[in-house]
């Protein structure tokens, strides 16, 4: 009878302590913030006799977590009048080349100031600090879905990512001295792949 009665107990005690995990919470919600002066878009373009290539800035970047830490989501706008092209020696150069990028005729940046990422989801893939990241680009206007893999490692009171990716630019409807467009311009035909790199750093909120 005794046996059974501490039986008991140890029963109770433990559907005790299950309950009590269930209803503890998960924690707060984590935000880490873009740090601008940290982070850069790195872009690079190239044509039939060269190329070039430079970074852009962001005005703001967020990844959200749940209590646990795990990635969910997260939003970033680009200053697209922050192009800047870096492959010449002399400043006029590049600045030049700064004006035929930022004109109408590929990103058109006075009426198109900023560019977006909207990330809908940051899920392991099983390699150490490796993440597919799935989500959509909006250029000009036009949304397009983006997917690529991450590398984003923890560090002192925040995170740092890096990506590499190669985007479409005729998706967005930047045709622009394109070969699948404009196959009669030869020596001036401009790829339609820009390679991307992404160097960003996050601080955790709070």
């Amino acid at each position: 009878m005794k046996n059974n009665y501490l039986m008991l107990l140890a029963v109770l005690f433990c559907l005790a302590n299950v309950t009590m995990a269930r209803q503890q919470p998960a924690g707060k919600p984590i935000v880490y913030k873009l740090d601008l002066n940290a982070s850069r878009l790195l872009w690079k373009a190239t044509k039939v006799n060269g190329g070039h290539n430079g970074f852009l800035l962001f005005n703001l970047g967020v990844l959200n977590a749940d209590g646990k830490g795990k990635l969910l989501n997260g939003n970033f706008v680009m200053n697209m009048t922050s192009i800047t092209a870096v492959d010449k020696l002399l400043l006029n150069e590049n600045r030049e080349s700064e004006q035929v990028i930022k004109a109408g005729n590929l990103f058109a940046t006075a009426q198109n100031p900023t560019s977006t990422i909207s990330v809908k989801s940051i899920v392991a893939t099983g390699r150490i600090n490796q993440y597919k990241v799935a989500g959509e680009l909006t250029i000009k206007g036009v949304t397009k879905p983006l997917i690529f893999l991450a590398t984003i490692s923890p560090r002192a009171n925040g995170l740092k990512a890096l990506a590499e990716m190669d985007i479409d630019r005729t998706k967005w409807g930047i045709t622009y001295k394109s070969g699948n467009f404009f196959s009669d311009l030869k020596d001036e035909l401009i790829s339609d792949m820009i390679h991307i790199s992404l160097n960003l750093v996050f601080y955790k909120e709070g």
